[in-house]
């Protein structure tokens, strides 16, 4: 992850990371960093499917609003 951050900075890329409670690692690297404040895995992993499910959707809305 880290090494696909620092690739993406190279290339002027915006970074959106999700992460667990701990962001330290991504702070200098990503633009928006979205923390799912729990050491649970598995809770960071559901919440993750979660927001990125919401954010597909959103951008469906956005991409075809109009059909």
């Amino acid at each position: 992850i880290l090494n696909a951050l620092q690739k993406a900075l190279s290339l002027n890329m915006t970074c959106v990371t999700l992460v667990g409670q701990e962001t330290q690692h991504v702070t200098s690297m990503s633009k928006f960093i979205i923390s799912i404040p729990s050491d649970n895995t598995p809770r960071i992993q559901e919440a993750h499917m979660l927001l990125g499910h919401i954010i597909c959707e959103e951008v469906e809305k956005q991409l075809f609003q109009s059909e």
